[in-house]
């Protein structure tokens, strides 16, 4: 529900007026105060045309004052805000506005710079009601998910738009959805709400179910199986069936790793945010660096057996790590790489160490036999 009850009628006829001349001279100032284009003035005034009968100096330049002083904005943001939600010029800044922002703070324990990137992200928030809106939307999430103070508040400065769907035409009918599709307990379905917010703002028929029974067909997986793969990877739900999907996977199975249905699976629900990745910018470097070291055989069976490799820093960690071991004089095999992946910083220092060591006692045992003879 919009706050349409506390539009600002103040002060009557000496903020409002439906004299034309009046009405062209705060187009004028719009115009001026936001740095409109013709066009942009056009669209904005043809959305609330109301807007032309307050009057400039009384009402709409404090209040202009006020969004921009108290949100931290300039003007290109204060007009892209108005242009986006223009009936929020009609709202009383004392009596909506002020108090709305107030409430938001307080209620979703947000700093300035917090409630400044919420507005910006979502300006039609200002136009909510807080009693017949806001609060009991808030409150139903956090039963609902059962969320805590600090959970709801990560959960709306993530995805602000949240709190513009409606409970009974949006947010139940998606999450009670996603719990029957994807068999999820309550608990589940509130990790995978809270890992990606902006789930709750596709459409099931045109987003949602599409990818989901794409993959499960692709991947020859059932219902249980599927949801624990989106569970893990619940940004694949953004991946563009044509252009991202199935490419990335054809690439997979005939133009690098060769692999059959069976060893595609297992690669996918081994990492299976690399459905997400990019082919040229994460995985094809990653497998190229690999069979520069112990050749393409050897790298398919080291991603096959282990594809959480591939989720491993190139530059971070392979590359510095492979020139440590190189300085050493370390055999490099998949034994090597996939500790070069998986050790923490300490045990991949503990492990050089200990190489050290075990090269300097090898080398003082040589020099013993040499002055033994």
């Amino acid at each position: 529900m919009d706050d349409v009850s506390k539009v600002d009628h103040t002060a009557g006829a000496n903020l409002l007026t439906s004299d034309l001349s009046i009405q062209e001279k705060t187009a004028d100032w719009l115009k001026q105060r936001l740095s409109l284009t013709d066009d942009e003035l056009v669209k904005m005034v043809r959305r609330h045309p109301v807007i032309l009968n307050f009057i400039p100096e009384g009402n709409l330049g404090p209040k202009l004052d006020y969004l921009q002083d108290r949100l931290g904005w300039d003007v290109a943001a204060v007009s892209k805000m108005i242009q986006s939600q223009p009936s929020i010029l009609t709202f009383s800044s004392d009596e909506n506005i002020a108090p709305k922002l107030d409430w938001l703070q307080d209620q979703l324990q947000l700093d300035d710079n917090q409630t400044r990137r919420l507005i910006t992200t979502s300006p039609v928030i200002l136009k909510l009601s807080i009693p017949y809106n806001l609060e009991p939307k808030i409150q139903w999430l956090q039963e609902r998910l059962c969320l805590n103070k600090v959970q709801i508040s990560k959960l709306v400065t993530k995805k602000p738009v949240i709190l513009s769907l409606s409970i009974p035409n949006n947010l139940e009918p998606t999450i009670k959805w996603l719990q029957k599709r994807l068999c999820l307990d309550k608990v589940q379905v509130s990790k995978l709400v809270k890992s990606l917010p902006s789930i709750l703002a596709l459409s099931i028929p045109n987003n949602l179910e599409p990818i989901i029974q794409w993959l499960q067909e692709r991947l020859r997986l059932d219902d249980k199986s599927i949801g624990q793969l989106i569970r893990k990877a619940p940004n694949s739900l953004y991946q563009n069936i044509t252009k991202n999907l199935e490419p990335r996977l054809n690439w997979f199975q005939d133009k690098c790793l060769c692999l059959n249905d069976d060893e595609l699976l297992r690669v996918i629900q081994g990492l299976p945010t690399i459905l997400c990745y990019s082919i040229e910018t994460n995985i094809a470097p990653t497998l190229s660096f690999f069979e520069n070291e112990i050749g393409k055989e050897a790298t398919r069976e080291l991603v096959v057996s282990n594809p959480k490799i591939l989720g491993y820093s190139l530059e971070k960690r392979f590359k510095p790590r492979l020139k440590e071991a190189q300085k050493l004089e370390l055999v490099i095999d998949k034994g090597l790489l996939t500790r070069m992946g998986q050790y923490t910083e300490a045990l991949w220092r503990r492990g050089l160490a200990f190489q050290k060591n075990k090269i300097n006692r090898k080398q003082m045992a040589q020099k013993s036999c040499v002055s033994e003879k």
